[in-house]
């Protein structure tokens, strides 16, 4: 049994003085507003399919159904679902709550969303990072669809941790779309950086957003970075991966090297 609150319920009602309704009404930009750009069209009909549902429920907005009725009446296939529902959940148009609620859902709405907060260690979000999000997630799929239906893969969990990727860097949402726009764009970054998390894990003591930082430079920003790093260490390789260092070519040409 799923139980699921209509956040704000009364500003769906027609009439607040009855319990069961035959209509409910939609504001002008509920679903074309900025908070939905992160919710996907069948979220958004799964959302009408659960207005629908509390209008029949005596419950004030409170709606308790098994996962199979819910996906039957929706058309939402059995793999999606939670997922949907964790989006509903993340621009707060719904609660999920405990299967064991007895009373009406909102006496537990706090303790609940902490809960829920806990487990998919979700942070607070805005509207624009809550898209960026959106955006990488179409992103990986497109680069790997076998992950479309993992319940791991959705908004808020990406844009949770492009935002510690950011907080971590140094960057802020601008510049987070910047790399989301190199990356994406790069035939080689774009299959290989799908997962946000995986930016932050480091391979020889670099991290992979470091290296996609540094390919972000220009060509002459990476020439006068690497000439600076020379100068600080005469004897490191000129070049990635090479021999040649600053102190090879001062010998060449008859100087003495440095730091010696």
């Amino acid at each position: 049994m799923i139980v699921i609150q209509i956040v704000d319920w009364r500003s769906y009602l027609l009439r607040s003085d009855i319990k069961k309704h035959k209509a409910f009404k939609l504001s002008t930009g509920l679903l074309t507003g900025p908070k939905m750009w992160s919710v996907s069209p069948e979220a958004k009909f799964l959302f009408i399919t659960l207005l629908d549902l509390a209008c029949q429920s005596d419950e004030y907005g409170c709606i308790r159904q098994t996962a199979d009725c819910l996906i039957t009446v929706s058309g939402i296939n059995k793999q999606s679902l939670s997922t949907m529902l964790q989006q509903l959940e993340t621009v707060k148009l719904i609660q999920i709550c405990s299967e064991s609620v007895l009373n009406p859902c909102e006496k537990n709405t706090e303790k609940t969303r902490k809960k829920h907060v806990k487990n998919t260690e979700v942070i607070d979000l805005t509207d624009e990072e809550l898209d960026l999000g959106r955006k990488w997630l179409d992103m990986a799929v497109s680069e790997m669809p076998h992950r479309a239906s993992d319940p791991k893969w959705h908004a808020a969990e990406f844009g949770t941790e492009l935002k510690k990727v950011g907080q971590a860097v140094g960057l802020d949402h601008a510049g987070m779309l910047k790399v989301f726009h190199y990356v994406s764009a790069d035939a080689f970054w774009r299959p290989n950086a799908c997962s946000p998390k995986g930016l932050l894990i480091s391979k020889n003591g670099v991290r992979k957003i470091d290296n996609i930082l540094t390919r972000m430079k220009r060509p002459h920003e990476r020439k006068m970075e690497m000439a600076r790093e020379s100068v600080a260490d005469p004897n490191r390789p000129i070049v990635a991966g090479g021999t040649v260092t600053m102190n090879t070519l001062r010998k060449l040409n008859g100087l003495p090297p440095l730091g010696e």
